[in-house]
């Protein structure tokens, strides 16, 4: 990560030297050093305009305190768990960033002292298509844990423009499509992805 530059670089586990350099716009840290969250738009190494500053429009349009000032000290009950509530809370902050922005995804690194930044990124990849999507489920499915699969299926298919419709009033099911394709995720009753199936 290098802040000054604005980019992550990713480099795979097994072969280093396979990399992926993504521009990274600063969104927000949040330091349990100073107990609190500083706005990128307001960071020294952030962007007083461009796409996060939309969070801070749109929280003096909308009177929402939290995003239009610079600096949010944690509330009282960040001490109770400071590890999880940053993790949390930096989570959330992301999710606000890409619905806000319209930019994904968002991603969250640990920076000194235990503060977290997020970040938006931008890889220049070429738009994500339900084929290719499908085609990489099964390696995702079996190493990230998703914590609502219900929930990032959703937000997958509008965060990439597919066309989304709940199978039935018990969102047991979804179905997805675009130019390339459809495809049918299955949820269990705590909203895991149980199975999918591409054409169907």
């Amino acid at each position: 990560m290098d802040l000054e530059a604005g980019t992550v670089t990713f480099s795979a586990v097994a072969d280093p030297a396979r990399r992926l350099v993504a521009s990274a716009e600063l969104v927000a840290t949040l330091a349990p050093a100073s107990g609190s969250i500083l706005w990128g738009w307001a960071h020294p190494q952030g962007k007083a305009e461009g796409p996060v500053a939309k969070l801070r429009t749109h929280g003096e349009e909308a009177g929402i305190g939290l995003l239009s000032q610079a600096e949010v000290p944690f509330p009282p009950t960040a001490t109770l768990q400071p590890d999880t509530w940053i993790d949390d809370t930096a989570f959330v902050i992301g999710l606000a960033a890409t619905e806000l922005t319209g930019a994904a995804p968002a991603f969250v690194a640990p920076v000194e002292g235990g503060t977290r930044a997020v970040f938006l990124l931008d890889a220049g990849l070429p738009p994500l298509t339900v084929a290719g999507a499908f085609g990489a489920l099964p390696h995702i499915l079996s190493t990230t844990p998703l914590r609502d699969g219900r929930t990032s299926a959703w937000g997958l298919a509008r965060l990439a423009g597919w066309q989304f419709e709940w199978a039935d009033a018990a969102y047991s099911g979804a179905r997805v499509s675009d130019a390339s394709g459809h495809a049918t995720f299955h949820f269990d009753e705590s909203a895991r992805i149980i199975g999918f199936q591409p054409g169907a």
